[in-house]
């Protein structure tokens, strides 16, 4: 939003000191001071209006059961069987 705003004051005084007659290093000085202006007006706006995001966590992996864990299981329901 910042440098939209500071474009566009920095093309209204350019065109408008073109178009006045006044001299390259003027329109040239202006457009920069307007563009200052324009990038500080803008960032102020977007602070104070537009709503902030919030951010979201990303979701927890799944943890997947540890191999040795799982052969233990498996022997602990053979022996049950066998038994």
């Amino acid at each position: 939003m910042g440098k939209a705003a500071a474009a566009l004051f920095a093309m209204t005084a350019l065109t408008a000191g073109i178009m006045s007659g006044l001299d390259p290093v003027s329109c040239l000085g202006r457009g920069l001071i307007a563009g200052f202006v324009g990038w500080i007006l803008g960032s102020i706006w977007q602070a104070a209006f537009l709503p902030r995001s919030r951010k979201v966590p990303p979701p927890e992996p799944e943890v997947d059961a540890d191999e040795s864990t799982a052969e233990a299981e498996l022997q602990q329901e053979e022996e049950q069987a066998a038994a």
